[in-house]
């Protein structure tokens, strides 16, 4: 990464996320494109190997799902609702980062499972651009602001 702003295209240039260098980036799936460039953002960064972070995905989605695989994920304690990104940080703390993509809301299952985060004492975010999640990991306090490369802090 470089000392300078970075471009939500540029990041996604950088990261191989677009298509043959043209810069189009293929948005059928807005929300899986951004949560995988979220986890680029942290890859790239290297947060989890200087132990600032410790992120993960649970895959609660329905999508294809038979209705036989939904059943045998509900009894292996999928829960409706749970956060895209669960980020868990030193000292105990932790957070969760729902993604959502222009116009989409939260769900009432995600509603509750973010009254719950706070009430556990989580951070919880809605995130909707590379760049606020970047926003994100700073109030958190996974990245200090004056290290954000997308806001322009620099390094």
């Amino acid at each position: 990464m470089t000392d300078e702003r970075m471009t939500t295209e540029q990041y996604r240039r950088e990261m191989g996320l677009d298509v043959a260098g043209t810069g189009y980036v293929p948005r059928e799936r807005p929300e899986e494109e951004l949560q995988m460039a979220c986890v680029d953002f942290i890859r790239l960064r290297r947060l989890e190997e200087k132990g600032k972070i410790f992120m993960f995905h649970v895959p609660n989605e329905k999508g294809s799902l038979s209705r036989y695989e939904m059943v045998v994920r509900q009894r292996m304690g999928v829960k409706a609702g749970v956060a895209d990104l669960i980020l868990l940080l030193p000292d105990g703390r932790a957070a969760a980062i729902e993604l959502k993509d222009g116009k989409n809301t939260q769900t009432l299952a995600q509603k509750a499972f973010e009254v719950l985060c706070l009430s556990f004492g989580w951070k919880y975010k809605l995130v909707k651009t590379l760049e606020e999640f970047e926003l994100a990991l700073v109030d958190i306090g996974a990245i200090e602001s004056g290290n954000c490369v997308l806001q322009g802090g620099g390094k």
